[in-house]
Formats: C-alpha cells, sequence, structure tokens
C-alpha cells in the first residue's frame, strides 16, 4: 500500500455511491413517465382487449353448430359509446392527465380571444376598405370633385 491507498478508496467509494444514485434518480424517472403514460392509456387497452375477447369467443366454431350460447341479432348492430366530458378523480391521477386538461382549457381561452380579435380587425379592415374605395374613386374622378368642397386641394 502507498501514501495514497486511503484517500484513493475513499474517492473511489464516493464517487460509485454518487454514480449509484444518478442512475437509480434516472431510473425512477423513466419508470415514473411510463407509469403515467400506460395509466393513462389503461382504459382504452382494457376496452380494446375486452372487444379482441368478445370477437374471439364468438368467432368460435362450435358456438354456431349449437346454437345456445350465442344470442340471435338481426339487421345493423350499433355500438354506443358514452364518454364523461370532464375528467373524474380516477383520470387525474397522473401529472400528465393533469397537464393535459389544463392545456386544452387554456388552448380553448386563448382561441376564443384570437377568435374575437379576428372578427374586431375584420370589422376594422372593412372600415379601412371602404375609406380606401372612396379615395380611390375621388383620385379617378377628379373632374367630378374639382369645384366640390370634398376635394382635398380646393380646400386652401
Amino acid at each position: 500500500p502507498s501514501e495514497f491507498y486511503l484517500g484513493s478508496h475513499i474517492l473511489f467509494y464516493l464517487i460509485a455511491c454518487g454514480v449509484a444514485i444518478v442512475l437509480m434518480n434516472l431510473m425512477i424517472g423513466i419508470l415514473g413517465t411510463n407509469y403515467d403514460t400506460y395509466e393513462d392509456l389503461a382504459e382504452q387497452l382494457f376496452l380494446r382487449e375486452r372487444a379482441r375477447m368478445i370477437l374471439n369467443f364468438n368467432s368460435r366454431p362450435w358456438l354456431d353448430i349449437l346454437g345456445c350460447c350465442k344470442p340471435k341479432v338481426g339487421g345493423n348492430q350499433e355500438l354506443f359509446v358514452i364518454v364523461r366530458e370532464e375528467a373524474t378523480a380516477d383520470e387525474q391521477r397522473s401529472m400528465r392527465s393533469v397537464f393535459k386538461m389544463q392545456v386544452a382549457k387554456q388552448s380553448d381561452v386563448v382561441s376564443a380571444r384570437m377568435d374575437a380579435r379576428i372578427d374586431e380587425l375584420g370589422t376594422h379592415v372593412a372600415e379601412l376598405d371602404k375609406k380606401l374605395n372612396k379615395i380611390c374613386d375621388i383620385l379617378a374622378a377628379p373632374a367630378k370633385y374639382e369645384r366640390s368642397a370634398t376635394w382635398p386641394m380646393q380646400q386652401r
């Protein structure tokens, strides 16, 4: 052992612990993001799997042979889906869902403001267009307004 034996071991253990902590935090972040993503998709994935199982069950050949387990439905078959407009407490568990809802609310507010501003600017442009057409008419036919009080050059 040299004179740097103790110092080098302490430095090695500190760096090893620091790297382990950083990697653990990185792993926790990645797992948390994946959990939030699949928590948001859980209901969709559940309904998709349920529909796949129902389709699988209904397409079994012995159900047609037996005929007793399969319901007889004639005509068009329709599927109605009911969806809530506002999220429930279960849907707001993940931060991603909360952020999505807040962004959607803010974008609705911004869209309403922009529509109001566009309407306001449209009326302003229409007024300016009328004034510009009036000026163009005056400049196009100066003889018509020559002795008139509306001709700007005659007002001195």
